[in-house]
């Protein structure tokens, strides 16, 4: 089952990528590469963040799901110094990382979970593009 889920976090490190290319932008990219992911594969990502039997120690698994948080990571890093022209304290970068991964993945658990179809005009990007904004401020 530990293989499942570090597929899953190697195939959503795809997506993101794909998506950061797609948009032109890195930061966006990341919350719509993980919400893109969940509604393709529902019930893998369900595997990958639920609790239930799954070994967390494989080494595969460990790699595979901190290249995810690295991505996210490095993108805010790229995205803050371009804006402010130096580098983010690394307090600051681990806040942040932590709010956009947080908001992505409640979109997604909503996204898929069917929570939003009466929220149709509530797109993901129109969620995650003025977070980004709000992400990058010192």
């Amino acid at each position: 089952m530990a293989e499942v889920v570090a597929d899953g976090y190697e195939r959503m490190v795809d997506a993101i990528r794909a998506a950061q290319r797609d948009l032109g932008d890195c930061m966006l990219g990341c919350g719509i590469g993980y919400v893109n992911f969940a509604k393709n594969y529902p019930q893998h990502f369900r595997l990958m963040f639920g609790m239930g039997g799954v070994n967390r120690t494989l080494p595969r698994l460990l790699t595979s799901g901190e290249a995810t948080m690295q991505l996210l990571r490095q993108s805010i890093r790229t995205a803050w110094v371009a804006k402010n022209g130096a580098e983010p304290d690394s307090t600051v970068l681990e806040q942040r990382t932590f709010l956009a991964w947080s908001t992505a993945h409640g979109y997604a658990s909503l996204a898929i979970d069917r929570k939003l179809d009466e929220l149709s005009v509530v797109s993901a990007e129109s969620i995650l593009k003025p977070m980004a904004s709000f992400l990058l401020t010192p």
